[in-house]
């Protein structure tokens, strides 16, 4: 005998679900699709995970019209005159699905990769979360100060890469899939011990407990490698994947500095291996804000920066 606990869909990414999941079995799909969108931007796998953002959307709708017939088209239309006014313009809906089959049909090279990152951005996973919202009264992310469907983590990084992109998508001379490094160093930093082999968690556990030194000094060396030679000026903060503390390296912009203005050029965590480059705008000062705001007096102070009242 089956058990509900045997049929409920395997989610990862997921602290809540719709009701009544198990009797609309084109929304688990549509779930459990939208969690491979997500492990795909994490191998960098963007126009895949719009392909599979699109499958969410598709049988998040096939659930709510209760239609195995309508093309995705025709859902989409449905869809959009259920929405609040002016939330999605019909161009925009039909940019992502054609984008969609043109790469089911026809494939993609590197230049999809931003069109793929942005359409995912744009009207992507916003068009997934109105579709939940609208049709199965389910918040995927937080909302009002209460908790949504999705982990808080991957919640959180999901909203920066949308708010990043938000501010910089008017920015010339930039690749806007960097909106998401954050969002995927979340999602490989949650699921790197479930790739490894028994024996090479061991080992990693052996060393942490009976050498912790070696990983120490070599933390502490790449430390002040970037701290007192790559970044001019520097500051260390938490990092905001996997939390080690002082391990995040900084870049401070220099001239804005000088302005009472503080922004953040480049960084990188030592211990995860969170990497933002530079020329990313808005991120690092996004995924540190918190930590900015706390460490501001100090930060001037240190500098001997006098902070305007």
């Amino acid at each position: 005998m089956t058990s509900s606990s045997d049929q409920k869909p395997e989610l990862i990414f997921f602290r809540d679900t719709p009701k009544d999941l198990l009797d609309r079995p084109p929304l688990a799909s549509s779930l459990q699709n939208l969690e491979t969108s997500f492990l795909l931007l994490a191998v960098w796998r963007y126009p895949h995970a719009l392909v599979s953002c699109a499958s969410a959307i598709e049988s998040a709708l096939r659930s709510a019209f209760d239609s195995g017939r309508k093309s995705f088209s025709e859902l989409l239309k449905l869809a959009n005159a259920e929405f609040p006014p002016d939330v999605f313009s019909q161009s925009d809906l039909d940019e992502f699905r054609e984008k969609r089959n043109e790469i089911v049909h026809y494939g993609f090279s590197a230049k999809d990769d931003e069109i793929s990152a942005v359409l995912l951005l744009k009207t992507g996973y916003r068009l997934i979360q109105q579709c939940y919202k609208t049709f199965f009264d389910f918040s995927l992310k937080r909302n009002d100060g209460t908790h949504g469907g999705l982990l808080p983590n991957f919640d959180h990084h999901l909203d920066i890469a949308e708010r990043v992109y938000l501010m910089a998508k008017d920015e010339p001379n930039l690749n806007l899939t960097y909106c998401f490094i954050p969002f995927a160093q979340e999602i490989r930093w949650s699921i790197q011990q479930s790739l490894m082999s028994r024996w090479q968690r061991q080992v990693l556990n052996a060393e942490e407990t009976n050498w912790p030194n070696i990983s120490w000094d070599l933390k502490e060396k790449e430390t002040e490698e970037l701290f007192w030679k790559a970044f001019d000026p520097a500051w260390k903060f938490d990092c905001p994947i996997c939390g080690d503390v002082e391990s995040f390296i900084c870049e401070l912009d220099g001239d804005e500095l000088d302005k009472t203005v503080i922004r953040l050029k480049r960084g990188m965590c030592v211990n995860c291996g969170l990497f933002i480059p530079a020329n990313c705008p808005f991120l690092a000062d996004e995924i540190c804000s918190e930590q900015i705001e706390e460490e501001r007096s100090k930060i001037f102070s240190d500098f001997g920066i006098e902070e305007e009242p």
